[in-house]
């Protein structure tokens, strides 16, 4: 939806704001949660986690299937139905504050990372899962 969109690309904004601060490093941290040994300590390492979310819409936008598909991760665990429009459920409120708009795209982003729902943390610095992290850097082959 739109609402949706503007929420989504809203959620960048707000997180690179809030990454030039100690207490909004702090507060995104928490809102993807970050494992403990999992660096954000600087706008870079932001910059960095907003990268690794936009590759979990680049993928579920790919496989964005009407029913639970393996294919994206590699037989190694199933999307949702659906994928984009569940996590755009996380995104859909109107008037979003700040905060909210952050915890929003990191329940968003979690679809994809947090695929099997038992992650206690999440790492930026590591894909979805090794065989479909192979398959993003052959790609990235591609274009160099």
């Amino acid at each position: 939806t739109l609402t949706h969109t503007r929420n989504v690309r809203k959620s960048w904004e707000v997180a690179m704001n809030m990454s030039y601060t100690k207490s909004g490093r702090e507060e995104i941290a928490g809102a993807f949660h970050l494992c403990e040994d999992v660096p954000l300590a600087t706008d870079d390492d932001v910059t960095s986690l907003l990268y690794w979310a936009q590759t979990a819409f680049d993928y579920m936008a790919m496989g964005n299937y009407p029913y639970p598909s393996s294919y994206m991760l590699n037989g190694k665990g199933k999307l949702p139905a659906f994928p984009m429009r569940v996590a755009c459920e996380f995104m859909k409120e109107e008037s979003m504050t700040d905060a909210a708009l952050v915890r929003g795209l990191a329940e968003a982003v979690s679809v994809w990372y947090n695929y099997t729902a038992d992650l206690q943390c999440l790492d930026y610095r590591r894909g979805v899962n090794p065989e479909t992290q192979s398959v993003g850097e052959m790609w990235d082959y591609q274009f160099w």
